[in-house]
């Protein structure tokens, strides 16, 4: 995750918790995706982004697990979740089934967890209970989530820049000869211990 220790910190941290803390824990990650994320109360989903109209924009079912080896023990889990969702009733642009491991381990990928439970969210899919639906790691989801921050960090600061803009043209009358692009030099200080920078 760009090399970054806070999201190396949450990575480990969120495979540490109860599902309760948890889910808890990844409220303010979610609400990057969308800002009005809330906790859900039907079987099949631990979080939804509601809508007055169907299909619902976003619903997120969590999972917890003891073990970092994923079986066909945990996709059970993780399949039976996702029926549960299938016979609620409920259809969703997105769906995500979020859990605490890991995909795979030194460089072997845990196939009899990860093939049935993508094959149980593809019949989300073909029976149109959901247009997307993802299977994500801890690690997918914190990367997914850092993308999204950076998207929104980027905007503001265009918005920023936009309002700063406009307020200068409005104080300075030369301020309409607005240059988008302009000539510069760029040089480079060196620092030495116990000497003077060169200029």
């Amino acid at each position: 995750m760009a090399g970054s220790a806070s999201w190396s910190y949450w990575s480990f941290h969120l495979s540490q918790l109860n599902i309760d803390e948890f889910k808890q824990q990844i409220t303010p990650f979610l609400r990057l995706f969308n800002s009005s994320f809330e906790r859900a109360n039907f079987r099949g989903g631990d979080f939804l982004v509601l809508s007055e109209n169907e299909p619902l924009p976003f619903v997120v079912k969590c999972h917890v697990f003891e073990n970092p080896i994923l079986q066909t023990e945990q996709a059970a889990q993780v399949i039976n979740s996702i029926n549960e969702f299938f016979n609620s009733g409920i259809e969703c642009e997105t769906y995500y089934v979020i859990h605490n491991q890991q995909h795979g381990f030194a460089g072997k990928k845990f196939e009899e967890f990860i093939l049935p439970v993508n094959e149980s969210l593809q019949r989300l899919k073909f029976f149109n209970k959901a247009k997307e639906a993802k299977l994500l790691q801890r690690q997918d989801f914190l990367q997914e989530a850092e993308k999204k921050l950076k998207s929104i960090l980027n905007k503001r600061l265009r918005e920023y820049s936009e309002r700063y803009k406009t307020d200068i043209q409005a104080k300075l009358p030369l301020s309409k000869y607005y240059i988008s692009s302009v000539p510069v030099a760029e040089h480079e200080l060196l620092f030495r211990d116990c000497d003077i920078p060169e200029f």
